[in-house]
């Protein structure tokens, strides 16, 4: 999937995120939030630019995830603006906020997670390091969860593990979908 992603040209991916964020904007829980976190998108990810300027512009707060030093922990920064200026590139070279206010999980009513794969059961294929398995259980059952990947994304299935956490719908730049919850 890795080199699936990292194969698909610019133009593809800029008309993909274009289109991702419609649909996204187009959710009732997206426009009827306080507060939505967005990811700031790795170069291989599907980015949700769009979606943050127009949640901004209609007075939707934006909140970004920072890595938290002392706890390793992502944490919610609220943002006014996507200008550089107030990015910097971390570790990881994702842009992160230089500052803002640290918001708590609790007020936040979206959460729009990225993922390597998504199935329609929504499990998510992260990179390996835990950061979104570990916000997503602290987030309150109120805040909807969103993974958002490019349609080639989305599989029939993704390997699971008990730490892993689900995501209530699956969106990209063709379709947003309700998982399928099966006990």
């Amino acid at each position: 999937m890795l080199a699936r992603l990292g194969a698909m040209s610019d133009a593809v991916k800029l008309a993909a995120g274009r289109e991702a964020s419609r649909r996204l904007l187009e959710l009732d829980e997206v426009r009827d939030a306080g507060v939505v976190l967005f990811y700031m998108a790795m170069r291989s990810e599907l980015d949700p630019a769009l979606a943050m300027t127009e949640c901004l512009r209609d007075g939707i707060r934006v909140a970004v995830p920072a890595v938290d030093g002392e706890s390793g922990e992502l944490e919610a920064v609220a943002i006014d603006s996507l200008d550089d200026r107030w990015f910097a590139r971390d570790k990881w070279g994702v842009r992160a906020p230089k500052g803002g206010e640290r918001l708590r999980v609790t007020e936040l009513d979206v959460a729009v997670v990225p993922g390597v794969a998504f199935d329609r059961m929504g499990r998510r294929l992260g990179r390996g390091a835990g950061f979104y398995d570990r916000l997503l259980v602290r987030l309150p059952p109120r805040c909807r969860t969103i993974g958002l990947g490019f349609e080639c994304q989305i599989v029939d299935t993704v390997p699971d593990e008990l730490h892993d956490r689900r995501v209530a719908v699956v969106a990209s730049e063709l379709s947003v979908s309700e998982v399928v919850r099966r006990h």
